[in-house]
């Protein structure tokens, strides 16, 4: 894992759950337990594999930073919902809510 992300992993994680906060209960509907537990879920994945892979393209300079550690949350989402059997379009559902 890039160093910017190490030194950083708090703050990401802070700011990746603010944007599921908006789907807070849909998430606990689709995996039948609290929301706590569905986000520690999603962010252990987003973690364990995605986050390591993440190139250092510029860290609180360059806007793609937020842009590619935040979509990538949804990501994690999508991953961990199909464990509960969530469509892939029932993901894609959860994004736009938690955009709009």
């Amino acid at each position: 894992m890039h160093e910017y992300y190490r030194n950083n992993i708090l703050k990401l994680k802070k700011e990746n759950e603010g944007y599921l906060r908006f789907v807070k209960v849909e998430l606990e509907q689709n995996a039948g337990k609290p929301y706590s537990e569905v986000w520690e879920e999603i962010w252990g994945f987003y973690e364990k594999n995605l986050l390591e892979h993440f190139p250092y393209i510029g860290g609180d300079k360059v806007s793609g930073t937020k842009n590619l550690t935040g979509a990538y949350i949804f990501v994690a989402m999508g991953e961990v919902l199909k464990r509960y059997g969530v469509s892939v379009e029932g993901s894609a559902r959860l994004m736009v809510l938690a955009y709009e």
